[in-house]
């Protein structure tokens, strides 16, 4: 029976081999794919650059926290930092015109001086462009909130050492003083997945786009495949050869297996030696995984063939599933908590896409994965036994 399967693969293999448009769209679609990606997200520095405008105040004033202020800005990654001169005019006028002419996400208003000795408040205007890429803006707010609150406990520190100098205050006034204000102390220490390898934005892509490469190209093939065999009569010759009707299923099956595993092969490796991707986990495991996630798509891509009476109503129900499966799994966003994500939980790729993101990305073992492993095979048995059953009582009709 293997012997027949194996038959049948190569005789799959083949055909595509002889097919030079497909030959040439399977291997530059990961290619291509993975050259925008990668190129768009896998150079150095932030995936994202945000432009923010910085006025200075009309005197000209500085002192030591504005400089810094400034500097922690210039210096900061994702953060393209433009300064400008107060032009007299409004504020909300200079922010339209920053903002509409030059740009900007944010805009910023610095004060005549960011330590007051007479306990007035700091008055520091931020203006934003309500417009902008929410992915920007959710950048820049959040690093500047993160640099406000910094500097604002640096420059009630630089206050009471100020006061202290002066005598206004007893030693145990300033202690009570600065416990009050700050009573939590908090350290922030970054630790990689990988131990000694920086991560970067590549590497949380790479698995998203492999669960993507299996998706499309495990349904799609799969599904368009048997029914253009079933349509021109392939099929009805192939049956009447002595092998067995299992050998043949399983032989379509290698052969679109071996087709999808070559696409994301050609992915990792562009994105290996080009990108410089960081694969954490053991490499064993994560062609463990993509064998079951593939094999999960083609046995979808089988059942839609029985329902298929031509490669056209194949390819638009192939899409009809892809779309919702792509953006429901978490490829290129995590779902937040809520009806969408129970949706999700029905999808196998869901689970596809978690167990490779923890294995290229941080090292999982098979312990750490086993449930979406196991919940991947269930499923990819499941529906490859339901495909082959009704793809054999159609052929037998």
């Amino acid at each position: 029976m293997l012997r027949k399967a194996l038959i049948i693969c190569w005789r799959g293999l083949v055909e595509v081999w002889h097919q030079k448009k497909l030959m040439v769209f399977l291997v530059s679609y990961p290619l291509l794919f993975m050259l925008i990606f990668g190129g768009a997200f896998g150079g150095e520095g932030s995936p994202i650059t945000v432009d923010v405008a910085m006025v200075t105040p009309q005197s000209g004033d500085s002192d030591i926290a504005m400089d810094a202020f400034i500097d922690v800005f210039s210096d900061m990654d994702g953060i393209n930092l433009k300064m400008y001169g107060d032009s007299g005019e409004s504020r909300i006028i200079q922010s339209e015109k920053l903002i509409n002419d030059e740009g900007a996400v944010m805009v910023i208003f610095l004060p005549e001086g960011f330590i007051n000795m007479d306990g007035s408040k700091v008055d520091l205007d931020i203006y934003y462009d309500e417009a902008a890429d929410q992915n920007e803006l959710s950048i820049s707010l959040g690093i500047t909130s993160g640099i406000i609150e910094e500097f604002s406990s640096n420059i009630f520190e630089q206050s009471l050492i100020a006061v202290s100098q002066q005598g206004l205050l007893s030693q145990e006034d300033l202690q009570l003083i600065g416990s009050l204000s700050s009573p939590i102390n908090t350290e922030y220490t970054p630790i990689s997945p990988s131990g000694e390898q920086e991560l970067k934005y590549i590497d949380y892509l790479v698995p998203g786009l492999v669960a993507m490469s299996m998706l499309w190209t495990g349904v799609s093939s799969s599904s368009t495949g048997l029914v253009e065999d079933r349509v021109k009569g392939i099929r009805r010759r192939i049956l009447s050869t002595p092998a067995a009707r299992g050998s043949i299923i399983l032989g379509d099956m290698l052969s679109q297996l071996i087709v999808v595993c070559v696409q994301i092969l050609i992915l990792l490796l562009v994105a290996k030696f080009i990108y410089g991707l960081n694969m954490i986990g053991a490499y064993w495991l994560t062609a463990l995984i993509i064998i079951i996630g593939s094999l999960s798509m083609i046995g979808i891509g089988m059942l839609i063939a029985n329902f298929s009476k031509s490669a056209e109503e194949a390819s638009q129900i192939g899409l009809l599933v892809n779309f919702p499966m792509m953006f429901l799994a978490g490829i290129f966003f995590p779902l937040s908590a809520g009806w969408m994500q129970n949706i999700s939980k029905v999808f196998p790729l869901t689970y596809v896409n978690d167990a490779l993101r923890g294995v290229m990305i941080r090292g999982y073992g098979v312990s750490e994965v086993w449930t979406e492993l196991s919940i991947s095979f269930a499923f990819a048995v499941a529906v490859l036994a339901l495909g082959v059953m009704m793809l054999r009582r159609s052929e037998a009709a």
